[in-house]
């Protein structure tokens, strides 16, 4: 968890996103998750599967996840003036939730029922989606 706390450190640095809309941060953060989904598939589900047996890994695991979850909230969270939907808090932590269940199914569970092709398409899909819920302005 500590390789994934120092990416995401680097991922979420607020200099990084200087000058970025919320929905840039977001496919940014779609992005990165796809990536790491999928850069050691197998080792995601070993780790999980042994994080069922293990709960030094299980927490392991979910403080890594809530820290990465929490970074990116705080930089949505800074953008919050873009969202015409209320209550801003639970509406962004809907997108993420929805954003993390997305990704998983495709990078996960590989052949399951997939509405886009290519991860361009996917990604375009989850900003448009973000976008309708957050009640952005095109």
């Amino acid at each position: 968890h500590d390789e994934l706390i120092v990416t995401t450190d680097d991922a979420t640095d607020p200099a990084r996103w200087e000058g970025a809309g919320l929905l840039d941060v977001l496919r940014g953060y779609a992005e990165f998750f796809l990536r790491r989904s999928r850069d050691g598939p197998g080792f995601t589900r070993a780790r999980l599967q042994l994080a069922l047996d293990d709960a030094e890994i299980a927490a392991q695991e979910e403080k890594g996840w809530v820290y990465t979850y929490d970074r990116v909230f705080q930089l949505l969270w800074a953008r919050r003036r873009e969202i015409g939907r209320t209550p801003k808090g639970d509406s962004i932590r809907f997108v993420l939730d929805q954003v993390a269940g997305s990704i998983n199914a495709r990078a996960v569970l590989p052949g399951v029922g997939r509405a886009v092709d290519t991860d361009a398409e996917f990604l375009d899909a989850i900003v448009e989606s973000a976008r309708q819920f957050l009640r952005i302005d095109p």
